[in-house]
């Protein structure tokens, strides 16, 4: 478990938990793509990224680095 004043979260069955100020969330997350359910994700550029990658489009969807969320 962990708690904060606002928050509390509880873990289970977890494998790893890295615990990081927002201000180094890059440095674990910093490679993923747009998160498809960003208000501010731009819709173009994630077709683009999908668009552009070599494999299938299930590989497309299953890579993170193209957009996030989907697999």
């Amino acid at each position: 478990a962990l708690g904060t004043r606002t928050w509390t979260a509880l873990g289970l069955r977890l494998g790893m938990l890295d615990i990081v100020p927002t201000a180094a969330e890059a440095t674990l997350v910093g490679h993923l793509g747009p998160d498809v359910l960003d208000p501010e994700a731009r819709t173009a550029d994630m077709v683009a990224a999908v668009r552009g990658c070599p494999g299938t489009i299930a590989e497309a969807l299953l890579d993170q680095r193209l957009l996030a969320g989907v697999g």
